[in-house]
Order: C-alpha cells, then structure tokens, then sequence
C-alpha cells in the first residue's frame, strides 16, 4: 500500500471511529452549570447535586457557576448568548424563560430563539393556604373564599414577589373564584409566611416546599395546590381545578442549552441528566428539598411554548408590566 493510500486509510478509520463516539465523548471542554441565583439556594443545591453524577456520564468535568440577580434574568441572559458546545448549561425555573419576557420589557433572550429545553428536573408547586387570620374552622379553599366575600376589608392575598408565579397564580385564581382579592407581595416565602403566620393577611399563595413545616406543625392550612398533579409529599391536598376553579399553574426546574447545541449533544446530556435523576444520592436532596422529581414530558420544548403563550395572555389581561 502506497503512503497516500495508506493515510487515506487511516484517516478514513479515525473519522468512523469518531462518528462512532457516544456524543458525551465529544464534549471535549468543561461544562458549566449557570444557575441564577445565590449559592444555597434550591436551584443552586438542585445543580451541586447532578454534578458527580452527570460528570461520571459524560466524562467531563462540571462545574456550577452561580450568576445572581433579577430574578434570575442575568444567568439566563448570558446562557442565552453562550456558545452553542454543550460547554454552557442553564438549570433554571422554566417561568424565568416562559414568564418573565412577557413582564419586563428589559429582557433581551427569547425562549424560540436563544434556547433548547433539554428536560424538566424538578416541580416547583405552588400552595394555596389559609393562616391564623380566617376562622379556624374554614377548612376547604371554598369555605375561605366564601368568608372573604363576605368581609371585604380583610379580602387580600399574600404573593411571593412582583411578577412570580405565585402573583399570577393567585391572580388567576382571585379571578376564577370571584375573591378578587387584592395582592400583597413579599420578598420570598419566609417573609410571606411570617406574615400568614402573624394573622397579617388571610391567606398566601407560595411554595409547598416552603410551607410544608408549617402545615405538618398544624399552624397554616393548605388549601389546594396551583398545579395539575397532586403532591406525593401532601397527597391528600387538591388541585385547583379538582376543587373546581379553572386554574393551572405549573412551574419546574428545568435544564436548557443554548439553541443551536446540535442534537447529539443534546440527547447526551439528556440521558446524563436522566440516569442522574435516578441515582440515590440525588433521590435523597429532592427528597431534603420537598421536591418531587418533574414527569417525563415527550416533547417539551412544546409544552414551554404553549406555557409561555398562557403567561401572555395572562400577562396583557391583567396589564402587568415591571421594570427591572
């Protein structure tokens, strides 16, 4: 064999060779988690988790970088324009995505064109609950909305924070319910359920992770959960719309690439995430956090789209805009 034919040869071995790589084996450069928001937080400790799991899949390092601030906007802003290597995640509330373009007019990404919806991780579900300022003996979200109407000076709901799915959750609801009641915001959960607890507000919508010590300590009650599932942590609590009330409101962590990561790095990281999801170890943070793991959804980057058609709508009905 003459040297021209024999590199030919070679050459044509090694390229087969590397189409025949698994598409982690391609990702060639260290990955980074971006989350949006402070170290400690559920996001945050969601992404330190997948970590060594993820790492031993692909087979290359991960690391988790936390870019704080608007909500969550500026991680997802600099993912958005990230290069497209699969070097770059996100692991971020799908709302900061499907929600919060329709609210802030500052927002430059776009889901459809700066982003890939790689797979859901975690439901972040949302609680209706009733504290110490309605009567005791209240125990249905039909009950406590009756008693409202029927005392106009205490109709308000608590909400944690400006342009959150809770705020149009209990929007939402105010409306479907005939409540109509008027939105208090609070930074956070802790400040919202100091407020629930101290007789403050009637009652709050807020995270079930959040509220669940206090629902198990017998100090709050929890009404109806926001979202279409019901909880494996409090089974026994309804979904709004078993109760009756046209209202759905579904959030999750989520992972997302840079929308031009090419398909084989994609399902990659995909099965990287899956079979993580499915380790012990990170079982047991979800399970630390009240998190339950989010459904397999088969095509999701279509259920966000249609999420964030929702969030329009609700958006321009209520004629919300922030800035920031």
């Amino acid at each position: 064999m003459s040297m021209n034919r024999r590199s030919f040869a070679l050459s044509s071995a090694a390229m087969t060779a590397a189409l025949a790589l698994p598409a982690a084996a391609q990702l060639q450069r260290t990955t980074r988690l971006i989350v949006g928001f402070p170290p400690g937080g559920a996001a945050d400790v969601l992404a330190r988790a997948l970590l060594e799991p993820m790492k031993t899949s692909l087979g290359v390092p991960l690391i988790v970088e936390n870019r704080p601030g608007a909500g969550g906007r500026i991680a997802v802003d600099v993912v958005g324009h990230a290069p497209a290597d699969g070097s770059v995640l996100l692991v971020s509330p799908g709302s900061v995505l499907t929600l919060a373009p329709h609210l802030y007019k500052s927002v430059r990404y776009d889901l459809a064109r700066d982003f890939m919806p790689i797979a859901p991780i975690a439901r972040l579900d949302l609680g209706v609950y009733a504290g110490p300022g309605t009567p005791e003996n209240l125990r249905t979200l039909p009950e406590v909305v009756k008693w409202l109407k029927s005392e106009p000076s205490k109709r308000s709901c608590g909400i944690t924070g400006l342009g959150s799915t809770p705020h149009l959750a209990a929007l939402l609801l105010g409306r479907a319910s005939g409540a109509e009641w008027q939105t208090v915001p609070y930074q956070g959960d802790a400040p919202a359920f100091i407020a629930l607890l101290g007789g403050e507000i009637p009652v709050c919508v807020a995270s079930l992770a959040g509220g669940m010590e206090h629902v198990r300590a017998g100090k709050l009650r929890l009404l109806a959960l926001t979202g279409n599932e019901r909880s494996t942590f409090m089974p026994d609590v309804p979904t709004l719309t078993q109760i009756g009330y046209d209202v759905v409101v579904a959030d999750r962590h989520s992972l997302f690439a840079p929308r031009q990561t090419s398909a084989a790095a994609v399902a990659s990281i995909r099965a990287a995430l899956e079979q993580a999801l499915g380790s012990p170890g990170v079982g047991a943070v979800l399970e630390r956090m009240s998190l339950q793991r989010a459904s397999a959804v088969a095509d999701f980057p279509a259920q966000l789209r249609t999420e964030s058609e929702s969030w329009e709508k609700a958006v321009k009905a209520f004629n919300i805009t922030l800035e920031g």
